[in-house]
């Protein structure tokens, strides 16, 4: 019953991660503005 948690926790927590490499990974594409931009 405990590992069925566990394993159910662990994989959560890989989607999470996966879903914030994504999000790093997109908004790494977009250039930053210059300060004589902004």
């Amino acid at each position: 019953m405990a590992a069925d948690s566990l394993r159910r926790m662990l994989l959560a927590m890989n989607e999470r991660d996966t879903g914030l490499e994504r999000y790093l990974k997109e908004i790494g594409r977009i250039p930053l503005l210059t300060p004589e931009q902004e």
